[in-house]
């Protein structure tokens, strides 16, 4: 056996230790709270006493009292050393003077300086100690137990330190610890001899067999005592974070967990060793082999005797890092698409998506090339992180030239790594760049090459194998996004051509509309007596309201699909929509000879809504019903109050709806009835419209019906606007049987078509107006001059010079201010009529003008005349 110091004589020197201090804390704390006046030190030539005046006496006496090992200081509370004694400075080999002013913090082991701050914050309102591993300017580091107390000084609150030398103490308690448990294995071994001999015998062919294994596990293995005391590493641990499997213990996880990491760690494993619960935690450890961390998961399960107190825990550390990589991986991998499917402009695209990866890879730059219309060269898209000196060298790449015209010529990706020390022709343009790893894949979409996609690093030289797997998806996804944007856009051209096509469509079908209905509103305005001419001209009028409608319908549904309708919502009343509505709809209702009853609340309602909409909504279900109700029906509008809405039913005796239609009774284009057997015309949109409108308006509609036979109803909800004011009456609103005094009021007609412009001045001669004719723009503008009408009635598209430019115009002359411009044409969109009204329009019709519409407006105008 080692020869060892007598066991007693080293527990007895550890108490007197421990008294001695016990015995200097009391003293400063006797010192610090005033409760004495001298102290009493014993010294090498007998004892002395210190009296105590003043403040500054408490550190002389520390000064000159305490022994080496023991040291003494104030601090501030920021932790900067105030004052110290003689036996402090020398534990840290600095003098004094130096030792003054400096932190404290920069004496604390770098792994203990959380600790530190943690402490020397409580220390400001408790009295605190703890142990920490000091490390001074020259020698090992040192083992102390540091006493911190509040001291108020002059005013101010400063904190007394004791620093206590414990490396003898430590020492002394692995002696004690290990002389006990030699003690313990000879006292077992004399009562139990030969079963001891035996069992020693079994256990260290145990623990030979046990070390074996977990020597050839890839985990680290660590075993503790039930204190928490570690006690054995395997092998893997000292091949990994490079520290030896001796001279192990408490706070051996310090150096090599993340400092990120570490506090979570150390208060788990506390609780685990206060609660028995099995510990378990991710954590990064350091890798001695590369210098870096990895991602491990710590498990340590207690292992109890038969009476089920915990003898030991036995724990592992598993390399988890290549998981939460590929875990974090998948993360970026999500976050990028949503970038790639979410962001419209392609640079913009690039540029999130790069600020999203670069911190996770070391990336500096990436740089993107596309395929010229030629097909035989690389233009520079965009990059990020080249110097705007260096970008003409990136303009174009001709293919084959450096590493991204190989890719292009290729079709391969490319990898250069260590690019400073590289002597190959294709990394001279990127090695003058700075760059050090460079990775290039290219953008291949349906075997059709589009560029090249580069992300590069001057920070690492290398690029592992699974982060160019990364880098590679990354480029996938963003050739599909690129291939996303193309299609968008080509879909906006051919969305843009179909606007300009619906346009052009309800331009030429307008305008054959408005001779047609001028002409039947002449003949009415007439008063032929002749039966068979009266119904000639009301078949004409009917039809040609009921083709109106059809190009209105079928203009506006498209509009709606593709949200291009803009709702101009002012406060209305319920009935004054329902009156607008029946009157557009009663043609319909009395040719067919039905009974129309109309059932409204009292009490005013109110919306906040477009008139004209929700008139056009009721129009077409009240219209429907007329279409789908044999001669002679019944139709009914009902209105009452729901809460905060108001429910309109529009109910029939008609044919009916059979219960498999109404699902898709609002689908554009659908039709209730094969097409042998229709009886009616339509093209299944007005319900797809009503739909569409009612929703813009915050409603809904459905519809309801007992099947064939037995009509149906047609139910919208609108919500209701609380406390209106009442609506105004619209001053354009006379009735419809009104004279209007049309003598002294000028009126010029503007239309290259001959048969609108000559159908338009019949029906406003017969109505008293003085017109005169003009057939395209630049003659409107010379008629306008010599005859200065008050009012002109204008089509856009007309030769020498469109409506615009000639309303322009016309503003220009002092003759033109005051004159009623009105454009009249088949252009009904609402870019259209913004136009007008930027070119001095005053009003804008869409042909054709119904003769109510143009008696309103005639009538104001000749009111503010």
């Amino acid at each position: 056996m080692p020869d060892y110091p007598d066991i007693e004589q080293l527990r007895t020197e550890n108490e007197e230790l421990k008294l001695r201090l016990i015995e200097t804390e009391a003293t400063l704390e006797a010192i610090r709270s005033g409760e004495v006046d001298a102290l009493v030190v014993a010294g090498p030539n007998g004892h002395r006493v210190y009296t105590l005046e003043g403040a500054d006496q408490f550190y002389r006496v520390l000064i000159e009292a305490m022994q080496p090992g023991q040291g003494a200081a104030s601090l501030s509370l920021d932790g900067t050393i105030l004052y110290c004694n003689h036996s402090f400075a020398s534990m840290i080999n600095v003098s004094q003077e130096k030792v003054r002013g400096s932190s404290f913090e920069q004496f604390i082991a770098p792994f203990d300086r959380s600790e530190w701050h943690r402490v020397l914050h409580e220390a400001q309102s408790t009295q605190i100690q703890r142990e920490f591993l000091l490390h001074p300017k020259e020698g090992a580091s040192i083992p102390v137990h540091l006493a911190l107390n509040v001291l108020p000084l002059s005013g101010s609150i400063a904190l007394g330190l004791v620093v206590t030398d414990l490396t003898e103490r430590k020492i002394q308690e692995d002696t004690v610890r290990r002389l006990e448990l030699e003690e313990a294995a000879r006292t077992l071994a004399e009562e139990k001899a030969r079963k001891a001999v035996q069992s020693e015998t079994a256990a260290r062919q145990s623990e030979s067999r046990f070390r074996q294994l977990a020597d050839a596990l890839p985990q680290i293995v660590w075993m503790a005592r039930a204190d928490g005391y570690l006690d054995y590493f395997n092998k893997r641990w000292q091949e990994f974070t490079g520290f030896l499997s001796e001279g192990i213990g408490s706070d051996v996880w310090r150096p090599v967990v993340h400092p990120d990491d570490i506090g979570n760690c150390l208060a788990r494993w506390y609780d685990s060793l206060k609660t028995g619960n099995v510990y378990e935690i991710e954590f990064r450890l350091f890798n001695s082999l590369n210098a870096g961390y990895r991602w491990h998961l710590g498990r340590a399960v207690p292992v109890r005797d038969e009476s089920g107190r915990i003898i030991r825990w036995f724990g592992t550390c598993t390399d988890i890092d290549e998981t939460k990589k590929a875990a974090d991986r998948q993360r970026l991998l999500w976050e990028a698409a949503a970038i790639l499917l979410t962001t419209e402009d392609p640079g913009s695209m690039m540029q999130k998506l790069f600020a999203n990866i670069a911190p996770h890879f070391g990336l500096d730059c990436y740089i993107n090339f596309l395929v010229t219309e030629s097909g035989s060269e690389l233009r520079l898209n965009s990059c990020l992180g080249i110097p705007p000196e260096d970008l003409p060298r990136l303009t174009r790449l001709n293919f084959g030239q450096a590493i991204c015209g190989n890719v292009a010529l290729h079709r391969r990706s490319m990898v250069a790594n260590f690019i400073q020390q590289s002597e190959d022709s294709k990394t001279q343009l990127i090695k003058g760049l700075g760059l050090r790893a460079y990775a290039c894949n290219p953008l291949i979409v349906g075997g059709k090459l589009l560029g090249t996609l580069s992300f590069a690093s001057r920070s690492r030289d290398w690029f592992e194998a699974d982060e160019l797997e990364f880098l590679s998806t990354v480029t996938h996804y963003v050739t599909i996004s690129y291939e996303r944007l193309r299609l968008l856009k080509q879909l906006q051209e051919t969305d843009r051509r179909k606007d300009e096509f619906l346009a052009i469509l309800g331009h030429e079908l307008r305008n054959p509309l408005a001779p047609i209905r001028n002409a039947a509103q002449y003949l009415k305005l007439k008063g032929e007596s002749n039966p068979d001419l009266q119904n000639a001209r009301e078949i004409i009028e009917r039809q040609g309201a009921h083709l109106t409608r059809l190009v209105d319908d079928l203009l506006d549904v498209s509009r709606i699909t593709r949200g291009k309708i803009t709702l101009q919502k002012e406060r209305v009343t319920l009935e004054v929509i329902l009156t607008s509505a029946i009157e557009s709809s009663r043609p319909a209702i009395e040719a067919a000879g039905h009974a129309l009853i109309v059932e409204l609340p009292k009490k005013p309602i109110y919306i906040q809504g477009d008139f004209t909409r929700l008139a056009q909504v009721f129009g077409n279900l009240l219209v429907n019903a007329a279409k789908y109700t044999d001669r002679g029906g019944e139709i009914r509008i009902t209105a009452r109050r729901e809460g905060a809405e108001v429910a309109i039913s529009i109910s029939d005796t008609g044919i009916g709806i059979r219960p498999e239609h109404l699902n898709r009774l609002f689908e554009i284009f659908s039709q209730v009835d094969s097409a042998l057997e229709r009886t009616q015309g339509g093209l299944g949109i007005g319900l797809s419209l009503v739909k569409g409108l009612v929703e813009m308006h915050n409603g809904s509609v459905e519809a309801h019906s007992d099947g064939p036979g037995h009509g149906s109803q047609f139910l919208v909800r609108l919500p209701v606007l609380e406390d209106a004011e009442p609506v105004k009456a619209n001053d354009t609103t006379c009735a419809l049987g009104e004279e209007v005094d049309g003598k002294g009021i000028r009126i010029l007609v503007a239309d290259d078509n001959l048969d609108s412009v000559q159908s338009l001045s019949m029906m406003l001669s017969i109505m008293g107006y003085e017109i005169r004719e003009a057939h395209d723009g630049a003659m409107a503008v010379e008629v306008a001059e010599e005859y200065q009408p008050e009012v002109i009635f204008m089509d856009i598209g007309m030769p020498r010079l469109n409506g615009y430019e000639a309303a322009k115009r016309i503003r220009t002359y002092p003759w033109g201010k005051s004159i009623n411009l009105i454009a009249l044409t088949g252009w009904g969109q609402e870019d259209d009529k913004k136009r007008a009204d930027a070119a001095g329009f005053n009003y804008h019709f869409t042909k054709p003008v119904s003769m109510e519409a143009l008696r309103k407006l005639l009538s104001r105008i000749a009111s503010h005349a």
